[in-house]
Protein backbone atom coordinates (compact mmCIF):
# COMPACT_ATOMS: atom_id res chain seq x y z
CA UNK A 1 0.00 0.00 0.00
CA UNK A 2 1.07 3.59 -0.36
CA UNK A 3 2.14 3.72 3.26
CA UNK A 4 5.25 3.31 5.37
CA UNK A 5 8.62 2.05 4.16
CA UNK A 6 8.03 -1.23 6.02
CA UNK A 7 5.14 -2.09 3.73
CA UNK A 8 5.15 -3.43 0.18
CA UNK A 9 4.51 -0.47 -2.11
CA UNK A 10 1.33 -0.94 -4.12
CA UNK A 11 -1.00 1.41 -5.96
CA UNK A 12 -4.75 1.69 -5.41
CA UNK A 13 -6.67 2.37 -8.60
CA UNK A 14 -10.35 2.55 -9.50
CA UNK A 15 -11.83 2.63 -12.97
CA UNK A 16 -14.99 4.65 -13.47
CA UNK A 17 -17.98 5.43 -15.55
CA UNK A 18 -17.55 8.96 -16.93
CA UNK A 19 -19.78 10.68 -14.37
CA UNK A 20 -18.08 8.97 -11.42
CA UNK A 21 -14.68 10.47 -12.13
CA UNK A 22 -14.88 12.68 -9.01
CA UNK A 23 -15.42 9.61 -6.81
CA UNK A 24 -12.46 7.83 -8.38
CA UNK A 25 -10.30 10.95 -8.16
CA UNK A 26 -10.90 11.49 -4.44
CA UNK A 27 -10.22 7.82 -3.71
CA UNK A 28 -6.99 8.00 -5.71
CA UNK A 29 -5.87 10.95 -3.58
CA UNK A 30 -6.57 8.95 -0.41
CA UNK A 31 -5.39 5.64 -1.90
CA UNK A 32 -8.40 3.61 -0.84
CA UNK A 33 -12.16 3.37 -1.38
CA UNK A 34 -13.16 5.95 1.22
CA UNK A 35 -15.94 7.62 -0.79
CA UNK A 36 -18.86 6.49 -2.93
CA UNK A 37 -21.19 8.48 -5.15
CA UNK A 38 -23.65 8.56 -2.24
CA UNK A 39 -21.03 10.09 0.06
CA UNK A 40 -20.20 12.89 -2.38
CA UNK A 41 -23.92 13.52 -2.91
CA UNK A 42 -24.26 13.94 0.86
CA UNK A 43 -21.56 16.61 0.72
CA UNK A 44 -23.52 18.36 -2.04
CA UNK A 45 -26.64 18.34 0.18
CA UNK A 46 -24.68 19.81 3.09
CA UNK A 47 -23.17 22.55 0.93
CA UNK A 48 -26.62 23.60 -0.22
CA UNK A 49 -28.11 23.40 3.26
CA UNK A 50 -25.43 25.74 4.63
CA UNK A 51 -25.99 28.35 1.92
CA UNK A 52 -28.60 31.13 2.21
CA UNK A 53 -31.72 30.09 0.36
CA UNK A 54 -31.54 32.91 -2.17
CA UNK A 55 -28.09 31.92 -3.45
CA UNK A 56 -28.97 28.62 -5.15
CA UNK A 57 -31.91 28.42 -7.51
CA UNK A 58 -32.75 25.54 -9.86
CA UNK A 59 -30.01 26.48 -12.29
CA UNK A 60 -27.34 27.16 -9.69
CA UNK A 61 -27.61 23.66 -8.22
CA UNK A 62 -25.59 22.49 -11.21
CA UNK A 63 -22.66 24.51 -9.83
CA UNK A 64 -22.51 21.93 -7.03
CA UNK A 65 -23.50 18.77 -8.91
CA UNK A 66 -24.86 18.51 -12.43
CA UNK A 67 -27.97 16.62 -13.48
CA UNK A 68 -25.68 13.91 -14.86
CA UNK A 69 -23.97 13.47 -11.49
CA UNK A 70 -20.74 15.42 -12.12
CA UNK A 71 -19.44 16.94 -8.87
CA UNK A 72 -17.91 20.40 -8.61
CA UNK A 73 -14.70 21.60 -7.02
CA UNK A 74 -16.64 22.63 -3.92
CA UNK A 75 -17.73 19.04 -3.34
CA UNK A 76 -14.19 17.73 -3.85
CA UNK A 77 -12.92 20.34 -1.37
CA UNK A 78 -15.54 19.34 1.20
CA UNK A 79 -14.76 15.63 0.86
CA UNK A 80 -10.99 16.03 1.16
CA UNK A 81 -11.49 18.60 3.90
CA UNK A 82 -12.76 15.78 6.13
CA UNK A 83 -9.19 14.49 6.07
CA UNK A 84 -7.64 17.86 6.82
CA UNK A 85 -6.62 18.33 3.19
CA UNK A 86 -7.00 21.56 1.24
CA UNK A 87 -6.99 22.32 -2.48
CA UNK A 88 -4.87 25.14 -3.90
CA UNK A 89 -4.96 26.32 -7.54
CA UNK A 90 -1.61 25.99 -9.31
CA UNK A 91 -0.90 28.08 -12.41
CA UNK A 92 1.64 27.57 -15.14
CA UNK A 93 4.18 29.78 -13.37
CA UNK A 94 4.84 26.97 -10.89
CA UNK A 95 7.54 24.92 -12.59
CA UNK A 96 8.34 22.74 -9.58
CA UNK A 97 5.44 20.28 -9.31
CA UNK A 98 7.77 17.72 -7.73
CA UNK A 99 7.67 19.80 -4.51
CA UNK A 100 4.02 18.72 -4.07
CA UNK A 101 2.63 15.26 -3.37
CA UNK A 102 -0.80 15.22 -5.01
CA UNK A 103 -2.68 17.09 -7.71
CA UNK A 104 -6.29 16.95 -8.84
CA UNK A 105 -7.16 18.15 -12.33
CA UNK A 106 -10.52 19.04 -13.88
CA UNK A 107 -11.78 19.61 -17.41
CA UNK A 108 -15.39 19.68 -18.59
CA UNK A 109 -16.77 17.91 -15.53
CA UNK A 110 -14.05 15.25 -15.57
CA UNK A 111 -11.58 14.73 -12.73
CA UNK A 112 -8.29 12.90 -12.45
CA UNK A 113 -5.60 12.57 -9.79
CA UNK A 114 -1.84 12.81 -10.31
CA UNK A 115 -0.01 11.56 -7.24
CA UNK A 116 3.36 10.68 -5.83
CA UNK A 117 3.56 7.17 -4.40
CA UNK A 118 6.90 6.48 -2.80
CA UNK A 119 9.43 8.28 -4.98
CA UNK A 120 7.49 7.90 -8.24
CA UNK A 121 4.60 9.78 -9.87
CA UNK A 122 1.47 8.31 -11.42
CA UNK A 123 -1.56 9.50 -13.32
CA UNK A 124 -4.55 7.80 -11.66
CA UNK A 125 -6.94 8.48 -14.51
CA UNK A 126 -9.96 6.24 -14.00
CA UNK A 127 -10.41 5.96 -17.77
CA UNK A 128 -7.26 3.80 -17.75
CA UNK A 129 -7.21 0.23 -16.48
CA UNK A 130 -4.02 0.92 -14.49
CA UNK A 131 -2.16 4.01 -13.23
CA UNK A 132 0.20 5.61 -15.76
CA UNK A 133 3.76 6.11 -14.54
CA UNK A 134 5.06 9.67 -15.09
CA UNK A 135 8.81 10.36 -15.20
CA UNK A 136 9.70 13.02 -12.62
CA UNK A 137 11.72 15.07 -15.07
CA UNK A 138 8.65 15.39 -17.35
CA UNK A 139 6.17 16.57 -14.71
CA UNK A 140 6.29 20.27 -15.64
CA UNK A 141 5.77 19.47 -19.30
CA UNK A 142 2.96 17.08 -18.38
CA UNK A 143 1.00 19.71 -16.44
CA UNK A 144 1.67 22.39 -19.06
CA UNK A 145 0.24 20.03 -21.66
CA UNK A 146 -2.84 19.45 -19.50
CA UNK A 147 -3.36 23.20 -19.16
CA UNK A 148 -2.95 23.56 -22.90
CA UNK A 149 -5.79 21.08 -23.31
CA UNK A 150 -8.01 23.15 -21.03
CA UNK A 151 -7.47 21.38 -17.71
CA UNK A 152 -7.39 23.22 -14.38
CA UNK A 153 -4.70 21.99 -12.00
CA UNK A 154 -4.93 22.05 -8.19
CA UNK A 155 -2.42 20.93 -5.57
CA UNK A 156 -3.75 18.93 -2.61
CA UNK A 157 -1.91 19.87 0.56
CA UNK A 158 -1.96 18.40 4.03
CA UNK A 159 -1.06 15.10 5.65
CA UNK A 160 -2.30 12.17 3.59
CA UNK A 161 -3.95 9.27 5.44
CA UNK A 162 -1.98 6.11 6.18
CA UNK A 163 -4.87 3.73 6.74
CA UNK A 164 -7.11 1.43 4.76
CA UNK A 165 -10.88 1.84 4.39
CA UNK A 166 -13.32 -0.72 5.74
CA UNK A 167 -14.99 -1.32 2.38
CA UNK A 168 -13.83 -2.27 -1.09
CA UNK A 169 -15.06 -1.18 -4.51
CA UNK A 170 -15.62 -3.72 -7.30
CA UNK A 171 -14.11 -1.04 -9.56
CA UNK A 172 -10.92 -0.86 -7.47
CA UNK A 173 -7.76 -2.91 -7.29
CA UNK A 174 -4.33 -2.92 -5.69
CA UNK A 175 -1.54 -3.23 -8.22
CA UNK A 176 2.24 -3.41 -7.97
CA UNK A 177 4.05 -0.53 -9.72
CA UNK A 178 5.94 -2.90 -12.00
CA UNK A 179 2.68 -4.59 -13.02
CA UNK A 180 1.13 -1.21 -13.79
CA UNK A 181 4.06 -0.27 -16.01
CA UNK A 182 3.95 -3.62 -17.79
CA UNK A 183 0.22 -3.27 -18.45
CA UNK A 184 0.62 0.29 -19.70
CA UNK A 185 3.34 -0.79 -22.13
CA UNK A 186 0.98 -3.42 -23.52
CA UNK A 187 -1.16 -0.61 -24.91
CA UNK A 188 1.51 -0.32 -27.64
CA UNK A 189 2.00 3.42 -27.43
CA UNK A 190 -1.66 4.34 -27.65
CA UNK A 191 -1.23 6.67 -24.67
CA UNK A 192 0.84 9.79 -25.27
CA UNK A 193 2.77 11.56 -22.53
CA UNK A 194 1.23 14.89 -21.60
CA UNK A 195 -2.17 14.14 -23.19
CA UNK A 196 -5.15 12.56 -21.49
CA UNK A 197 -7.67 10.78 -23.64
CA UNK A 198 -11.37 11.48 -23.39
CA UNK A 199 -13.18 9.43 -20.78
CA UNK A 200 -14.63 6.22 -22.10
CA UNK A 201 -17.73 4.49 -20.84
CA UNK A 202 -16.77 1.20 -19.21
CA UNK A 203 -14.74 -0.33 -16.46
CA UNK A 204 -16.89 -1.71 -13.70
CA UNK A 205 -20.45 -1.60 -12.47
CA UNK A 206 -21.85 1.74 -11.50
CA UNK A 207 -24.67 0.03 -9.66
CA UNK A 208 -22.28 -1.87 -7.44
CA UNK A 209 -20.47 1.38 -6.65
CA UNK A 210 -23.67 3.08 -5.59
CA UNK A 211 -24.79 0.20 -3.42
CA UNK A 212 -21.82 0.49 -1.09
CA UNK A 213 -21.54 2.56 2.05
CA UNK A 214 -20.68 6.23 1.75
CA UNK A 215 -17.86 7.26 4.05
CA UNK A 216 -16.05 4.58 5.99
CA UNK A 217 -18.08 3.70 9.05
CA UNK A 218 -21.27 5.33 7.80
CA UNK A 219 -24.58 3.50 7.61
CA UNK A 220 -25.37 1.69 4.40
CA UNK A 221 -27.91 3.40 2.17
CA UNK A 222 -29.69 2.43 -1.05
CA UNK A 223 -28.33 3.91 -4.23
CA UNK A 224 -29.96 7.04 -5.67
CA UNK A 225 -30.07 7.55 -9.40
CA UNK A 226 -28.13 10.74 -10.11
CA UNK A 227 -31.04 12.56 -11.74
CA UNK A 228 -33.37 11.65 -8.87
CA UNK A 229 -30.81 12.88 -6.36
CA UNK A 230 -30.38 16.21 -8.15
CA UNK A 231 -34.13 16.72 -8.26
CA UNK A 232 -34.16 16.03 -4.53
CA UNK A 233 -31.52 18.71 -4.05
CA UNK A 234 -33.62 21.21 -5.90
CA UNK A 235 -36.73 20.35 -3.92
CA UNK A 236 -34.85 21.31 -0.75
CA UNK A 237 -34.33 24.88 -1.89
Amino acid sequence: MAGSSNQVLVLYHETHQSKLSAVQCVNAVLQGHFFSQRALMNHAFRLLNRAPKHIYDDIDVSHIVSLGGHFSLKVIEAALGEWGLRIVPVDGADNNPETENVFVCESQNRWLCVRRVGEEWYNFDGAYDVPEHLPKHDLSAYFNALRGDGWMVFAVRGELPDKLPDIFSPNGKWILPEDARRAMKSFNGKLSMGRVREAEVGGGSEKAEGEEDGLVGSASAPRDDSETAILSLRSCL
